[in-house]
């Protein structure tokens, strides 16, 4: 029984004179696929023709740790998100750093002060700057920036 696989994997036995064993590799190899979760490089990934993936898979590319779904015929990123809490002292200018972990720049970054007192309707926390490993945040108060301060409050970061 001989073997050949369509462009997605899937095995077609059909039996011959000269081969009466199935290849079950293949049957197992198909039956992973099928459960719709791919894994590779972000490489082996863009090297999938169309014929070789179908709408509705789920690709994790094993060297960036990000996610994707094929859609109507292309790899669409899902939406990575990271939070937490800073729970410190600002540094002399007010500002606030956090590593996200992300791996990829942030679209949008969303902070909410936790600090108790007074102080908190006078204070304002202001995303400075965004890159790849972190964000940026300046914490004023009043106006001025809230310089060697404690301060506390979470944010969340949608990539």
């Amino acid at each position: 029984m001989g073997h050949t696989l369509a462009p997605t994997g899937e095995p077609t036995y059909t039996p011959t004179p000269t081969q009466t064993v199935a290849d079950l590799q293949a049957a197992v190899t198909f039956a992973k696929k099928i459960g719709g979760l791919l894994k590779g490089t972000a490489v082996e990934r863009q090297a999938l023709t169309t014929d070789e993936s179908v709408d509705g898979w789920f690709f994790s590319e094993t060297d960036t740790g990000r996610l994707y779904q094929r859609v109507s015929g292309s790899w669409v990123r899902l939406n990575a998100v990271a939070r937490g809490t800073f729970n410190a002292a600002t540094s002399g200018t007010g500002t606030a750093t956090v590593t996200h972990g992300l791996g990829v720049t942030p679209s949008q970054v969303v902070a909410t002060d936790r600090s108790g007192g007074t102080a908190v309707a006078t204070r304002k926390i202001v995303v400075n700057a965004v890159n790849d490993t972190q964000i940026q945040f300046v914490v004023y108060n009043g106006g001025s920036a809230f310089a060697s301060n404690p301060v506390q409050f979470d944010w969340v970061a949608y990539a």
